[in-house]
């Protein structure tokens, strides 16, 4: 962490095993770049210890996993406890990036948040994305919904029918 923090380093993200809450609480006791993590997290049962005892300076949570109410909850925990927050940039198509840009417009995201500029073109054909960057502004498109139009034939015509169980 000291060693960085004369490159003005952001921050590290997940410099550990995620699961190991003491080495992050003894490397948070430290000084330098500041330590991001929180996409593991799925609840505020899992992250409420960690952001109450100060093993992270940045608070990424995965809105994809942690839907929108709880990580409302989370970022709500993380700023008492004096923690910043930004929205975790998972991998996945164009709407997990519309989800997380959107949170982190609707918080007002203490640091930046990520942008994989290569999610918003996937699959042209079956998702539009109306998200642009410039200058490293994502500004929320005034466009209605998420900022995502899905071609549902498309998608229909890419996907495997699944068959329930008759029961």
């Amino acid at each position: 962490r000291e060693a960085f923090a004369e490159f003005d380093v952001g921050w590290f993200e997940c410099p550990l095993i995620s699961e190991d809450f003491d080495a992050h609480l003894k490397l948070a006791q430290g000084s330098g770049v500041p330590i991001a993590l929180g996409e593991h997290f799925f609840t505020h049962y899992q992250s409420e210890q960690w952001l109450r005892a100060g093993a992270l300076d940045v608070f990424q949570p995965d809105i994809c996993r942690t839907g929108v109410s709880d990580g409302l909850h989370q970022t709500a925990i993380a700023r008492k406890a004096g923690v910043r927050v930004t929205p975790h940039m998972g991998s996945g198509s164009p709407i997990v990036q519309a989800v997380a840009l959107h949170f982190a417009a609707a918080i007002g995201a203490d640091e930046p948040c990520e942008f994989q500029s290569g999610l918003a073109g996937i699959l042209p054909s079956v998702f539009e994305s109306k998200w642009r960057a410039s200058s490293g502004d994502a500004g929320v498109p005034a466009f209605p919904g998420i900022g995502v139009v899905v071609n549902e034939a498309a998608l229909a015509s890419r996907s495997s029918i699944i068959e329930r169980w008759r029961v």
